[in-house]
């Protein structure tokens, strides 16, 4: 919306009283007192609150139906992607907003399997969060806006705590017991020791083999360190795919080298599995590695665009603390840590740190 529009924008109001006779006011101003920033995020908002609700009821039920009515979807999407962006710049919410349209949910709506298996839950679930405000997790950038005062932040961490206290799912007779705090620590960037990595020279080496100075596949980037993070109780909450990958829920992977997808949007659940420790990587340059033959992203890479952008694990902050703990350590390279060594932002619950810390793992800036 621009300022002439703005100024001379007229405001209809569309009602029910409560014995059923529909009434309309209307009133022209030819001033606005207020903040047409403000205006604009709530309007794109509601627009993107009411194509989530459209686009979820003309695609679900059926195969016939995604596939009859997803060209009109993803065009309603992509106009509002393109109003968003002319109106974003220098607006840290609507850049956000951005973020929730053009990832998770633009596709949730982009493959029938996707939408079937994780997206009648999750686009409901944000549809919700967005209209009422309200910050429903702590992955979704635009809801992180939401829900920023002393109430809220206080019963989050007491819903974490009481979270990870929960007794664990009852299980078969074999099997390992399950940490409840392990389906918590998902978000960390990380692969399975077991997955393999491919190298510069064309040879294989195991995740849990890779060292300093090992060149990577396809840019022959260095290996600078070895973040090893050992799990709790000896499990982990990953991601299983096809080619054998074992991967976090939310490491960012690179599909045909142009889509940065998370790994939880292309299975139906992630699975808790055995897991002594898990690991990741920083490079001198290039900042994605081929395991299992899908292209991840390291730490410390950089990037800007949708999904993978991050402002620890994407940024030099994460590669001053490898540096600092590498000097703590050995100065090998392969840095050792426990999962509470990961330090959270009090109001977002986002990572924004890694240090050794015995009592606190939560900071306010």
């Amino acid at each position: 919306m621009t300022m002439d529009q703005y100024n001379k924008m007229e405001i209809i109001l569309d009602y029910e009283s409560p014995h059923g006779q529909k009434k309309k006011q209307c009133k022209s101003l030819e001033r606005l007192n207020g903040d047409i920033k403000l205006l604009n995020q709530q309007k794109y908002r509601l627009e993107l609150v009411d194509i989530i609700r459209k686009g979820y009821e003309l695609l679900r039920g059926s195969v016939h139906n995604f596939t009859a009515n997803q060209p009109s979807v993803l065009q309603s999407i992509e106009s509002l992607e393109q109003t968003i962006k002319s109106h974003s710049t220098n607006d840290n919410y609507l850049t956000d907003l951005l973020t929730d349209l053009t990832g998770q949910i633009k596709a949730a709506f982009s493959r029938y399997d996707w939408f079937s298996k994780w997206g009648i839950h999750y686009l409901p679930s944000i549809t919700r969060a967005h209209l009422l405000q309200q910050c429903n997790n702590f992955k979704d950038p635009g809801v992180q806006h939401y829900g920023q005062g002393q109430l809220f932040n206080t019963i989050r961490d007491e819903m974490d705590a009481i979270f990870c206290e929960l007794p664990a799912p009852k299980r078969a007779n074999s099997g390992a017991t399950i940490d409840m705090s392990v389906f918590n620590n998902s978000d960390n960037p990380c692969f399975h020791g077991s997955c393999t990595v491919k190298l510069f020279d064309g040879s294989i080496k195991f995740v849990k083999d890779i060292r300093r100075g090992d060149r990577l596949y396809p840019h022959g980037g260095t290996i600078n360190y070895v973040l090893k993070t050992i799990c709790n109780n000896g499990q982990a909450q990953m991601v299983l795919l096809d080619t054998g990958l074992i991967i976090t829920p939310w490491h960012p992977v690179r599909l045909n080298g142009v889509t940065w997808m998370l790994p939880c949007s292309l299975v139906s659940s992630p699975t808790n599995i055995i897991c002594e420790a898990v690991y990741s990587f920083a490079l001198d340059h290039g900042h994605t590695i081929w395991i299992n033959d899908i292209e991840c992203v390291t730490l410390g890479h950089g990037f800007k665009e949708d999904i993978v952008r991050h402002v620890y694990y994407g940024s030099e902050r994460v590669i001053e603390d490898l540096r600092i703990m590498d000097g703590q350590q050995n100065c090998t390279g392969l840095i050792e840590i426990q999962s509470n060594w990961v330090i959270r932002n009090k109001r977002t619950g986002l990572v924004n740190g890694i240090r050794q810390s015995e009592n606190i793992n939560i900071i306010s800036n």
